[in-house]
């Protein structure tokens, strides 16, 4: 009732005043319908007995008749009966009359007491109604006049000074309309927040358990590697050992191998020394007819220079075979650099992206926070703002129901916010998609990371593998070529001598003075007469009687090569003794007679043969050093690998202790998240108290205004009632 307006005060009292006149109207109908059946019922009884009057007056007549009749001639007797049926008549009539009239009398009795118990009830109701009604209503009314003249009075105060202030601050409905809208945007922009907090939480939740999972990788890895480092530390410690082996096995072939080489320029200054003297001889055997002799020496210094040249030819050719294989060698050398240098550069990269991923969520989380605390300031500015907005609102719908309006333009204003609210629910869940979007990239990163490490692994494990599989080849073309040393040094030295065997023979085949020309010594051995030729198809007897010598382990391979020169000269040794002492066994080609033909061609066919057996010989010895050259490069390609082995054990160290970094970076990450998303829900429970406040305020609101709603809509209704009661 007390929103009622001036409008609605007038329209209230005209209906009063109508419901007065339809009361009035109503009385005087009521008066005049009681009037009426009153005059109805008296004219009713007059017409009755005016009705019986005619009746009677023929009677009457009758009677003046009778009367006048009697005068005439009718008998007395007749006269007084009739007069006494007419009497009785009359009387009979006139009780009829006194009951009809008795009756109707009762009647009117009981009309008027109706018509004093309606008179009464109306003067009762209209005293009630008129009375009551009026008098609450008036000074309902009046109170509200006064009320409402003194705010018209307060409003006009209220305008006179907002019109004096209006002059100063002409601008500040402007600045209210901004700091609303800004309230607003700050509204929308906290509740947009909040839900990017909703799914930056559950963001934050996924990458904790991300953060666990990659914990427990990061433990198997860990596990992993200690078990790569012991083998590393396996391995290192095997290829040390390996490595001194190898040192040593190469010291030992370096003595072997200048031994050898002492050993073949001892041959070779004792060939020229043998060339000299048969130079020499057959300059002092010229005269004699040792044409063809000298001829043959010029044969052998020949082949022998041509097999000089010919192993000159192939130790260049090994050089050259050396030279591209340290080309390939130092290629493959740098390959493994610049397959560890992109190993590491890929390792690097996966460490940068780690602390590159992080620092946009850092900085999102560190303006998040100052977002929720600029919001948490905007937010008590605009509750203070909006309790201040309550309250006037409140007075506002108190005084006028303009304000009403006004609250049902703030509900559509809620409605409008609710539908931003719907779309900044829209753009929460894109935010939400593109962080799925952005831990699937982060997730894809770490998978990218683990291939990497494995791809480390598995060249760490080829690496070793290779060098496992080199050091049992190595070993394995070490002792073939220790057994195939040996047989060609027990060929060597039975060959060396062979050779001063024949170096002596033909130093002592000196021809007498009677000698034809195309006279040859033949030097024939006591006891050895028969296994001569024997012992020249077969290779000598040198061969079978120091080959046992040769053999053993590699240690007495090593002392076998230092002794080599000491071995050499013995047999040459025991050649010149063994010429000298068979003197008295030397046959001479002219006592002999018929046995000098059978002599020169036995000489001739041991020659050809020794031949041949030093070109085998001289192969086996390409041979060999073309093998020692295969393992001296196989040992540097070992090497090599060993170092690129190294190299990625060190990068995976290296890569371990990134790993060991990006592990403390985040846990540091983990931790400060943590804060912050404590720090979040905090926010988040304030936020949500203040959305219960504001929801309450706004339900209390909208309560107010449907009640003022329903006030106004029943004031119409009520009068209208109370207006339609008495009909």
């Amino acid at each position: 009732m007390s929103f009622f307006s001036g409008f609605d005060l007038s329209a209230g009292l005209q209906q009063l005043q109508q419901v007065g006149d339809r009361f009035s109207a109503l009385k005087d109908e009521l008066e005049r319908n009681i009037e009426e059946t009153i005059r109805a019922e008296r004219f009713g009884g007059l017409a009755g007995e005016g009705e019986g009057q005619p009746g009677g007056s023929p009677s009457a007549a009758a009677a003046g008749e009778g009367w006048g009749g009697s005068d005439i001639g009718s008998p007395l007797a007749l006269r007084v009966e009739e007069a006494a049926s007419a009497a009785e008549q009359l009387r009979e009539a006139l009780a009829a009359r006194e009951q009809q009239i008795e009756r109707k009398a009762q009647e009117a009795a009981q009309s008027a007491e109706v018509l004093a118990s309606l008179q009464k009830r109306n003067e009762e109701l209209a005293a009630s109604k008129d009375g009551e009604a009026v008098a609450d209503l008036q000074r309902e009314f009046e109170a509200r006049v006064a009320g409402l003249e003194r705010k018209v009075y307060a409003l006009t105060k209220e305008r006179d000074a907002l019109r004096r202030g209006s002059e100063k601050l002409s601008g500040m409905d402007d600045l209210v309309r901004e700091k609303d809208a800004i309230i607003k945007q700050v509204m929308e922009e906290g509740e947009a927040l909040s839900k990017k907090q909703l799914a930056q939480e559950q963001t934050i939740r996924k990458l904790r358990a991300q953060g666990k999972e990659l914990g427990g990788q990061v433990k198997e890895l860990e596990a992993a590697l200690e078990t790569e480092r012991s083998k590393a530390a396996s391995a290192v410690s095997e290829r040390a050992s390996t490595a001194g082996e190898l040192a040593a096995i190469r010291e030992q072939h370096a003595a072997e191998l200048a031994a050898e080489r002492q050993h073949y320029d001892r041959l070779l200054e004792e060939a020229r020394a043998a060339q000299a003297a048969a130079e020499k001889q057959a300059a002092e055997a010229a005269k004699a007819g040792a044409a063809r002799r000298l001829k043959d020496a010029e044969a052998r210094a020949e082949t022998l220079e041509g097999s000089l040249a010919e192993l000159r030819g192939e130790l260049e050719r090994q050089r050259a075979a050396a030279d591209e294989r340290e080309e390939i060698l130092s290629g493959e050398v740098a390959d493994l650099q610049r397959r560890c240098a992109e190993a590491e550069a890929r390792q690097q990269e996966a460490a940068a992206r780690i602390p590159e991923a992080t620092q946009p969520l850092m900085r999102q989380l560190e303006a998040m926070q100052a977002a929720s605390s600029e919001q948490a300031a905007a937010w008590r500015e605009a509750e203070r703002s909006l309790q201040e907005r309550l309250k006037a609102a409140e007075g506002a719908a108190a005084a006028a129901a303009a304000q009403a309006a006004q609250q049902g333009r703030e509900l559509e204003e809620a409605r409008l916010q609710l539908a931003a609210a719907t779309a900044q629910l829209s753009e929460a869940q894109a935010a939400l998609a593109e962080a799925r979007a952005t831990a699937e990239s982060e997730s894809q990163r770490r998978a990218a990371a683990e291939t990497t490490a494995g791809h480390l692994r598995s060249d760490l494990a080829s690496a070793q593998e290779s060098l496992n599989t080199l050091e049992k080849v190595y070993v394995q073309q070490i002792e073939s070529l220790q057994a195939r040393e040996a047989a060609a040094l027990n060929k060597a030295q039975a060959l060396e001598s062979k050779l001063k065997s024949s170096n002596g023979s033909a130093a002592a085949d000196a021809p007498p003075a009677l000698a034809a020309p195309g006279f040859k010594w033949v030097l024939v051995r006591e006891g050895q007469e028969a296994a001569a030729a024997a012992a020249a198809a077969s290779g000598g007897p040198g061969t079978a009687n120091l080959g046992p010598s040769r053999q053993g382990s590699s240690a007495a391979l090593s002392a076998a090569g230092e002794d080599a020169p000491a071995a050499a000269a013995l047999p040459a040794a025991a050649a010149e003794e063994e010429g000298v002492r068979v003197g008295g066994s030397l046959l001479w080609g002219g006592l002999r007679g018929s046995q000098s033909g059978g002599s020169r061609g036995g000489s001739g066919g041991s020659g050809r043969p020794k031949d041949q057996q030093l070109a085998a010989l001289q192969q086996q010895i390409r041979e060999l050093e073309a093998t020692r050259d295969r393992l001296a490069e196989e040992l540097v390609a070992a090497a090599t690998e060993a170092a690129a082995g190294q190299a990625a054990q060190a990068a995976a160290q290296r890569a371990a202790s990134e790993l060991t970094d990006l592990q403390e970076r985040l846990a540091a990450a983990l931790e400060l998240l943590g804060e912050k998303a404590e720090l979040l829900e905090e926010a988040m429970t304030d936020m949500d108290e203040m959305r219960e406040h504001f929801k309450q305020q706004i339900d209390f609101m909208a309560a107010r205004l449907l009640q003022a709603e329903q006030a106004a809509a029943a004031a119409p209704s009520g009068n209208a009632a109370a207006a339609g009661a008495p009909s």
